[in-house]
């Protein structure tokens, strides 16, 4: 246990900062267990070194309410069972709950069983695979499956906390403006982000997948400021806003697009994928945007 007590200790501490909204429970019948747990992880996310000996016991076992996901105004609740070997072994990760229809329960269930198996695959071998990174692209799987089932008012389905509102677009552009931004996340590698990143696209983008992930999006104020609270709705280990301006348009403006500047760098609206950080660059630069994007990465200018 010694040998893997200081990376789970540390993983456990990110987890609490992560989710400090959520409610947290330890699973264990012995008080004076769930007590030493707590008091290891408190320690760690105080940055402290845990009174821990060759005794304590291993396997943590809890559960962590997911306020973001609600049914019937109670939280989704994700169990989570820390091997004693983990990292060397996967962890195991159970969502409770949820309310589903057979089909989306039957996805979900498929697509968790799939994150396991592609975090282990007999060892725990990823170097991206972690109980965070695995929290965090479940709930994730959670919101999409939520979001694709079929809800009604007396249908009990859970819901997604802040998702429902879509901006009405009966403004004229003139009282939005056109806003452009430039995000930067930890990475943008899983599938399901990706899909609301396209999903959600209300005009133009493009965003490059890998590490770091950036995104550029342009539009109506109220579109890209809505797209934005959504995306950062989502679990990232980090997102930011490193750059934004606001274009006022002429009183009379009725249609944004022909003011719109990514329209310039690529022909179809939407999300565009490209490969690299120089992609992005040449896209911006075509746009008129290649000082933004300098500022916006931390880049000297030549």
């Amino acid at each position: 246990m010694a040998s893997h007590l200081g990376s789970q200790l540390s993983e456990l501490a990110l987890l609490r900062a992560m989710y400090a909204d959520a409610a947290w429970t330890w699973l264990h019948n012995d008080p004076a267990i769930r007590e030493q747990w707590e008091g290891a992880v408190q320690a760690a996310v105080d940055g402290c070194e845990p009174h821990c000996d060759n005794a304590f016991p291993g396997q943590f076992r809890f559960s962590i309410d997911i306020t973001d996901i609600v049914q019937a105004s109670r939280p989704v609740t994700l169990e989570i069972h820390l091997p004693v070997a983990y990292p060397a072994v996967a962890p195991n990760i159970r969502p409770e709950g949820l309310n589903l229809p057979r089909k989306q329960q039957d996805a979900l269930n498929a697509q968790t069983l799939a994150l396991q198996q592609g975090h282990n695959g007999g060892k725990y071998l990823s170097k991206h695979a972690s109980v965070v990174q695995l929290v965090s692209d479940l709930i994730s799987e959670i919101q999409a499956v939520v979001l694709a089932a079929p809800q009604s008012p007396t249908d009990g389905l859970c819901k997604v906390k802040d998702h429902a509102h879509v901006p009405t677009r009966a403004k004229s552009a003139m009282e939005a403006g056109i806003t452009r931004v430039l995000l930067w996340m930890h990475h943008l590698l899983s599938t399901t982000k990706r899909k609301f990143i396209c999903q959600w696209s209300k005009e133009l983008g493009l965003s490059k997948p890998g590490y770091p992930g950036i995104l550029v999006a342009e539009g109506p104020s109220d579109a890209v400021n809505e797209y934005v609270r959504r995306l950062k709705a989502l679990r990232w280990q980090a997102i930011t806003v490193r750059w934004q301006e606001v274009q006022a348009l002429p009183l009379q403006t009725l249609d944004h697009r022909p003011h719109c500047r990514l329209a310039t760098a690529f022909s179809e609206s939407g999300v565009q994928e490209v490969e690299t950080m120089s992609d992005v660059a040449v896209i911006m630069e075509r746009a008129g945007l290649k000082d933004a994007f300098l500022a916006a990465m931390k880049i000297s200018k030549p």
